[in-house]
């Protein structure tokens, strides 16, 4: 699951979808989307896997987020390819669950997530212009993130795992 084909395919969408919704959203909106799926989809992995909770990484929920996010905007503008892109990307989803060991909970959820974030700000930047609240969402996110690499370094799971890959 943490493999590198993992890790290179979340970069390479990352990449492509980011910039087209860094430049349809903004950057602050961007920002909020790529995070704020990429927490509900940990809470969804949460949620799905519980009690097992095995390990997750990645930023899959955000990306597929992100995916989710293109959905939504289409939806939004009430564009008729939004049907043919949300089979497209389920269809994607269902087919790298059985091709690889991932967190389908994750994408689903980020997928999902993502959906109605891109839906509310495609619809919130046509009436509201609420700018300055979004950067300030956004940077409260980044240092929220920060710290929580930070915190979760003092788990003993973490530490646990570390010290299995120093032996290695």
């Amino acid at each position: 699951h943490a493999g590198i084909l993992h890790i290179g395919m979340n970069m390479l969408v990352f990449a492509q979808l980011g910039r087209e919704l860094e430049r349809e959203l903004g950057s602050s909106r961007f920002l909020l989307t790529f995070l704020g799926t990429g927490v509900l989809g940990f809470v969804a992995s949460e949620l799905w896997y519980a009690p097992m909770r095995p390990l997750t990484v990645g930023a899959s929920g955000g990306v597929f987020g992100e995916i989710g996010a293109v959905v939504g905007i289409l939806y939004a503008r009430r564009d008729p390819e939004w049907r043919r892109a949300l089979a497209r990307y389920l269809i994607y989803a269902l087919l790298l669950a059985f091709a690889l060991s991932v967190n389908t909970a994750a994408h689903l959820g980020g997928f999902a997530a993502g959906i109605l974030l891109g839906f509310l700000f495609a619809r919130e930047r046509e009436r509201f212009h609420l700018d300055g609240l979004a950067r300030v969402c956004a940077g409260l996110g980044i240092v929220a993130s920060i710290a929580s690499v930070a915190l979760s370094t003092q788990s003993r799971a973490w530490q646990t795992i570390r010290a299995c890959e120093l032996l290695r």
